[in-house]
């Protein structure tokens, strides 16, 4: 049984991160906002409105906020739908798939709380044991995502999304549709390691508290 926990945390840990950290990122305005800004998108796609108020629809739609998801601005001089059809149906996906992000961020949340309490009541040797095999299964996955990115991270970017989606809704034009044009690959590559950063400081974290736990229990052992 401890062995199982010991593996089951081990691997639900950069797991649960990694999903929360996505799934919070993409709900922060600021964060779209700051990206479209960057990158000129709204510019670039001849928008006339601010970028915090693009950020402010898409998170609310995301959210639930908004039932539809849609605006309504000035494109090179005309006041028009900002999106197609296509595009809200693939936006329609993604906030169900985010959905389900946050259920798995707050259900996978309690699990390993739980769990880890368990290990610690059990054998608190074993937290670090643990530990040092979440850290190395995260390290392979940082060092394969890196090697993706540097060979082609569009061609992985396009397996990441046949994996988490059942249609081709996501397979978009960037010279025609302006979603695209907002968020470009860039985009996800910023967020990509921005999340990764994240992530690494939470796993950082967790050793600090767990080597902690363990240091003390060999020290009173002593």
């Amino acid at each position: 049984m401890k062995k199982l926990i010991i593996v089951l945390l081990a691997l639900m840990i950069p797991f649960v991160l990694f999903v929360g950290t996505i799934t919070i990122l993409s709900q922060i305005p600021s964060f779209y906002s700051y990206e479209f800004d960057k990158l000129d998108t709204i510019e670039k796609a001849n928008l006339n409105i601010s970028s915090q108020e693009v950020s402010d629809i898409m998170v609310d739609y995301i959210r639930g906020e908004r039932t539809e998801f849609q605006i309504y601005a000035d494109v090179n001089g005309k006041e028009q739908y900002v999106f197609n059809v296509k595009e809200q149906r693939h936006m329609k996906d993604v906030k169900k798939l985010i959905g389900n992000g946050n259920f798995i961020s707050v259900a996978g949340s309690l699990m390993l709380c739980l769990l880890y309490l368990w290990l610690y009541k059990k054998d608190k040797s074993a937290l670090w044991k643990m530990y040092k095999i979440s850290a190395g299964i995260f390290t392979a996955c940082v060092v394969a995502s890196l090697l993706i990115c540097i060979i082609d991270f569009n061609a992985g970017f396009n397996v990441f999304h046949e994996v988490l989606f059942t249609n081709d809704l996501w397979i978009l034009n960037p010279s025609k549709d302006i979603l695209l044009m907002l968020m470009p690959l860039q985009f996800f590559i910023d967020a990509f390691i921005f999340s990764m950063v994240i992530v690494t400081g939470g796993i950082l974290i967790l050793g600090v508290v767990t080597w902690k736990i363990t240091r003390q229990r060999k020290m009173f052992s002593n």
